[in-house]
């Protein structure tokens, strides 16, 4: 009875190291707080020094984790562009700018002239 219990004990502790190690708790929980915290301070120091903006012109920076790619992407709009949403990736510590869209703030007028000529573009 004993060597049942032993044995039943090593299998239940092997499954619990075995799922901490091989189960993707990143994409469980939809990314790690303190990744997206950085990624906003990186982002912001990116876009400070890289660009020539200040802290005023940036309006919001959204943090978001992507289950799909197993990515951090932020979504900036820019505080005199907000028709406008940039998105910038963020893989092994390295921020691109992926692409831009229409935001909730104006209407589709707005936002189509703003598609047609962006005010932030990176190169």
């Amino acid at each position: 009875m004993i060597n049942k219990k032993w044995f039943t004990g090593i299998i239940a502790c092997f499954f619990l190291v075995s799922l901490y190690y091989f189960v993707n708790w990143e994409w469980v929980v939809g990314g790690y707080q303190s990744k997206k915290v950085q990624m906003e301070k990186d982002i912001r120091s990116h876009l400070l020094m890289r660009q020539g903006l200040s802290a005023n012109d940036i309006y919001r920076i959204d943090i978001s984790y992507n289950r799909k790619f197993s990515n951090y992407e932020a979504s900036v709009i820019f505080d005199d562009e907000k028709e406008l949403r940039y998105t910038y990736v963020y893989i092994d510590k390295q921020i691109d700018q992926y692409g831009f869209g229409g935001s909730e703030f104006g209407n589709s007028t707005q936002v189509q002239q703003a598609l047609q000529h962006p005010k932030h573009i990176e190169k």
